[in-house]
């Protein structure tokens, strides 16, 4: 992953965006997949962010299919790094 944030007081909720590089993952239906996965992965984990008003871009680098459980683990490391961020 590679993961582009910034924060934005006068916004009330979190932005996404998803990409999944078609140079890297040449099958739409994989690509597919994967912005799935990465979406329910963030659904499940958003409340690890403290505040609201956040935008965020998660681009997906890999040229190697990952399944659920590494890319969840992956994203709450992520959110959880992001979040440390916030509070120093």
């Amino acid at each position: 992953f590679i993961v582009k944030y910034f924060y934005d007081r006068k916004e009330v909720k979190n932005k996404v965006l998803i990409t999944v590089s078609k140079s890297k993952i040449k099958s739409s239906v994989k690509r597919n997949l994967l912005k799935r996965r990465i979406k329910e992965s963030y659904r499940l984990n958003k409340n690890i962010i403290n505040r609201m008003g956040y935008s965020f871009a998660f681009v997906y680098s890999s040229s190697k299919i990952l399944k659920y459980d590494e890319l969840n683990k992956n994203l709450i490391d992520l959110l959880n790094k992001i979040n440390q961020d916030e509070e120093s």
